[in-house]
């Protein structure tokens, strides 16, 4: 899958969400930008750990909240390229608001790349750099309420929804 591809797969997941506030983490555009495919959004938010073309907001993604909740929370090419995808996954659900939806994208198999330029690495690797597992996207979205993950590829797809967690007593 190509950038152009992901982009489409992305939004053809996204297609029957409510999505008038979302949130991007990992906003900077290194290969194109997914933002111009939600034009009804009322707030897109792109947050990344570096300034640069797409980012709205300079934030860590592991503990940043948006000051309200997200409908949509993306992740796209950015789990491979952190130690802290775990605490990235569990703050996507944080960040959403009850009924809103994670959509999440990671490499399970590919030859290691820059998350700067987007080329290849070559030993030795001088950014962090490394596939996850089916597995371990699953465990890391344990906070969701429903979860889902699968592979197309060499790329793995996770979506969490957050439901409402309120009980009925009557």
């Amino acid at each position: 899958m190509a950038g152009e591809t992901i982009t489409k797969r992305i939004v053809d997941l996204c297609k029957d969400l409510p999505a008038r506030r979302i949130v991007e983490i990992g906003s900077l555009n290194i290969n194109g930008e997914i933002r111009q495919e939600f034009p009804q959004a009322f707030s897109y938010l792109g947050i990344d750990i570096v300034p640069g073309p797409g980012v709205d907001i300079v934030a860590d993604g592991s503990i940043w909240l948006p000051e309200l909740p997200a409908d949509l929370v993306l992740c796209s090419g950015v789990l491979e390229h952190t130690a802290k995808a775990e605490a990235i996954v569990r703050n996507a659900y944080r960040m959403l608001r009850p009924g809103g939806t994670a959509v999440i994208l990671t490499t399970c198999r590919m030859r290691p790349h820059s998350a700067v330029t987007g080329e290849y690495l070559t030993p030795p690797y001088r950014e962090y750099y490394r596939n996850v597992q089916g597995h371990e996207l699953l465990n890391w979205m344990g906070d969701f309420q429903e979860a889902m993950v699968w592979r197309e590829r060499r790329y793995l797809f996770g979506v969490g929804k957050r439901l409402d967690k309120r009980i009925d007593f009557s």
